[in-house]
């Protein structure tokens, strides 16, 4: 089980929530969504530091609030100068929600879907010239509705759908499933997450020939290291492929 967390999950006993959970995602920050100012969550580096020394694998989030192509870039050099010598196993998420649920006065509550889908790419792809993958965090209705996502293929999904079944119809990686999880050491309800396990097709004669190389790989065949075996097993595959089209 993984959990999400903000300034808002006041937490009273790390070692309480280490046994309770398998990651934790946390709020790096987020922009004013009157001001459009980058800050960072006023618990992110002491939740951040928490988890990293309680061996509990993290992951990040952020909440942009962006109009224009200049702040969408403002908002990823932001994230990257925070996150850069961050180890975060569980992924850097953007959370595009609304920020006002009753006025819609946020700056960016009243983009239209194309121009949203733009502002998050931008961030996106900025990241990932500086070597992070990032992915965007929604409602099940709000990535069909105020997201175009023909644009959104190759982009990481975490989809909060708070039903027993997932039946969001995009591939998703992560799965928020409730908002009113219960964790040991944790002062009130907590947004529940899992990752998406994607059904394997069935294929006895390949699984045959992976349980063949694996036993070897054990008994050191290919020799040891990664690395090593990898290439040792690689080139095998290529010399007995270029055999079979000659």
């Amino acid at each position: 089980m993984i959990i999400d967390i903000s300034y808002y999950n006041p937490i009273k006993d790390w070692d309480l929530v280490k046994n309770a959970v398998d990651g934790i995602i946390i709020r790096m920050g987020y922009s004013g969504y009157a001001s459009g100012k980058c800050v960072l969550d006023n618990k992110w580096r002491l939740y951040s530091a928490a988890a990293l020394e309680k061996g509990i694998p993290r992951g990040a989030y952020f909440f942009p609030q962006s109009v224009n192509i200049t702040e969408a870039e403002r908002e990823a050099d932001f994230i990257y100068n925070e996150l850069k010598d961050c180890s975060l196993p569980l992924g850097i998420w953007l959370d595009s929600e609304i920020a006002d649920t009753k006025n819609k006065s946020g700056r960016a509550d009243k983009l239209n879907k194309a121009t949203r889908t733009q502002m998050l790419l931008i961030i996106i792809k900025k990241l990932r010239t500086y070597g992070l993958t990032c992915g965007i965090y929604a409602s099940a209705s709000w990535f069909i509705s105020n997201l175009d996502m023909s644009k959104l293929q190759d982009v990481p999904l975490w989809v909060a759908q708070w039903n027993s079944t997932l039946t969001f119809k995009y591939p998703a990686q992560l799965w928020q499933y409730s908002d009113n999880g219960s964790i040991p050491g944790i002062i009130g309800r907590v947004d529940l997450d899992k990752f998406v396990k994607e059904e394997k097709v069935p294929d006895p004669e390949l699984d045959a020939a992976v349980d063949v190389i694996a036993c070897r790989v054990i008994k050191g065949d290919f020799g040891y290291g990664h690395d090593n075996r990898m290439l040792k097993i690689y080139e095998l595959i290529r010399l007995r492929v270029n055999d079979i089209l000659k």
